[in-house]
């Protein structure tokens, strides 16, 4: 089963096993001006001393973060070599305006389009792209079953912020799986039960075997008064 990328729907099926077809305009060559702005796409990370330990501190065209560094970064990373904050604390705040909620909504009927087409629970991928001063969406090209989707690579061209995949009719969390894949240095969300009438959702940034859980206000501009649904973010939570 496969998934070809785009950011317009046409919705042509073109057998059982192939769920849609879709069409995505070139992308804007970049220029020179632009080869900062891209640079930030692919972000690195700088360890921060912290009186609570080790903290992992990124910044990109999207966000700027500080986050808990994983055990094996603690285990690499000498204190004295890392940058010396006694007031530093783990926090998370976006850069540029928040992606529109429609977003999100335009996202989860994707996902259910997939489910429905392919006949059975089924796990997809859709990337929230940032063109200033607009967002995005792209579907990249993929193959997907009920537990897994593998995409192609993606590169700083892409002004990819946000990655969004869903567990098809299972819950939303964070699997070992995802921990292993999640650390490019996006915002990464995960969308469950999504033929429910009120998905599940739940999401983070990581980086480098960094993560940090996040509500969805602090990533997405929600209509006044909207409350969602928040599922643990790990198994067994």
């Amino acid at each position: 089963m496969s998934v070809s990328c785009s950011s317009s729907w046409t919705g042509k099926q073109v057998s059982r096993r192939t769920i849609l077809f879709l069409s995505i305009p070139a992308w804007r060559t970049s220029s020179v001006n632009d080869l900062h702005t891209l640079e930030r796409f692919s972000p690195f990370g700088t360890p921060v001393a912290a009186p609570g330990g080790l903290l992992w501190e990124v910044e990109t065209a999207i966000f700027r973060c500080r986050m808990p560094a994983s055990e094996a970064m603690q285990t690499a990373v000498s204190l004295e070599d890392a940058v010396q904050d006694p007031q530093a604390l783990a926090f998370f705040e976006m850069l540029i305006p928040k992606p529109p909620f429609q977003l999100l909504e335009a996202t989860v009927a994707f996902f259910r389009g997939v489910i429905f087409q392919a006949g059975h629970s089924s796990e997809a991928l859709v990337q929230l792209t940032y063109d200033a001063p607009k967002w995005g969406m792209r579907i990249p090209e993929q193959k997907v079953n009920a537990t897994r989707v593998d995409a192609g690579s993606v590169t700083a061209e892409h002004r990819v912020g946000v990655e969004i995949h869903s567990h098809g009719t299972l819950p939303a969390y964070f699997s070992p799986t995802d921990d292993a894949d999640e650390i490019d240095g996006f915002l990464y969300c995960v969308i469950g039960d999504v033929t429910a009438w009120s998905p599940s959702i739940c999401l983070r940034v990581g980086h480098a075997g960094c993560f940090l859980d996040l509500s969805v206000d602090q990533v997405f501009e929600l209509p006044h008064g909207l409350q969602l649904q928040e599922w643990p973010r790990r198994d067994n939570e």
